[in-house]
């Protein structure tokens, strides 16, 4: 499987915290064992999901027209270092409220539907 990460943001040096400390009610070998893979099980079908999540490509999409005022006008200016607080604050008195251009819950549906394919209920 081929991932194009051009586009993740990350952090270095990167890498999966999986330790071994205990903080079970038992830490017999047997049981550290089966902790184990159980956890491993766990990363693997958080990869799955979230290769599955990229490769249907609706929360990409999501993304991309969440911040879409980044690409042009005083988006692309901040972006670029054009501009200061003082025009900034200009900008945004001039424009007043700003409301979000779409819900959390526009971005979660996406999701559980790959997480829980058979469907998701609280």
């Amino acid at each position: 499987m081929h991932v194009d990460d051009s586009q993740i943001r990350r952090t270095e040096p990167g890498g999966v915290n999986f330790d071994a400390k205990v903080r079970r009610e038992s830490f017999e070998p047997v049981d550290l064992f089966y902790a184990h893979i159980g956890g491993m099980d766990t990363f693997a079908r958080g990869l799955k999901i979230a290769a599955a999540i990229r490769a249907e490509g609706t929360l990409s999409k999501i993304v991309k027209d969440r911040y879409s005022s980044w690409d042009s006008g005083i988006g692309a200016e901040i972006e670029q270092g054009k501009t200061s607080f003082a025009s900034m604050e200009t900008y945004m008195l001039k424009k007043g409220e700003v409301t979000p251009n779409q819900s959390p819950a526009c971005i979660r549906r996406p999701v559980r539907a790959v997480v829980y394919p058979d469907g998701w209920s609280v």
